[in-house]
């Protein structure tokens, strides 16, 4: 099995593919928020969480069925998938005490 060798400039247009993809998932949350009206920290952070799960989850599915040709570079999914999931925390965190209007 071939090694691919590490790319800096891959490594960051992937890091941007994968911020467009929470992008969508972003707007997936908001509207399961106007369906579940979830309220309280852990529903918030649950609904965050698998609202970019469910993106990047579709994304491997297509990916795998060759259906999207283009494969995200594995180092630029887990740098994102770890650091969006850590910031979900906080921002369920965040509305669950209030929200942006304090």
């Amino acid at each position: 099995m071939k090694k691919d060798k590490f790319e800096f400039g891959i490594f960051i247009l992937d890091c941007f593919m994968c911020i467009g993809l929470m992008v969508i998932s972003i707007i997936l949350f908001f509207v399961l928020e106007v369906i579940i009206q979830t309220n309280g920290f852990y529903a918030l952070a649950a609904l965050l969480t698998f609202s970019h799960t469910s993106i990047f989850a579709l994304y491997f599915f297509l990916e795998k069925k060759n259906i999207i040709q283009y494969r995200i570079y594995k180092p630029s999914f887990w740098f994102v998938f770890i650091s969006i999931n850590s910031y979900w925390w906080l921002v369920a965190y965040h509305l669950a005490n209030g929200g942006f209007s304090k």
